[in-house]
């Protein structure tokens, strides 16, 4: 199933695709090491995405429990 909203935030097109899925699923985070992802979030390592609210952590920040 493909998401049915596209967008176009990322500098790596091909990253976008994360951006829709969490958008999509209503995900709270997404876990990554891709620094284009990374590069998205605030200092609050977030991003807002049409109301919705997705935290982009490295996976030691997610481990830490930084949420």
């Amino acid at each position: 199933m493909k998401p049915s909203k596209k967008f176009r935030i990322c500098r790596d097109p091909d990253d976008d695709m994360f951006i829709e899925v969490a958008y999509e699923s209503k995900a709270k985070y997404i876990v990554t090491f891709d620094k284009d992802l990374l590069d998205l979030r605030n200092e609050e390592r977030r991003i807002i995405v049409n109301n919705h609210e997705i935290k982009i952590l490295m996976p030691k920040e997610f481990l830490k429990g930084n949420r």
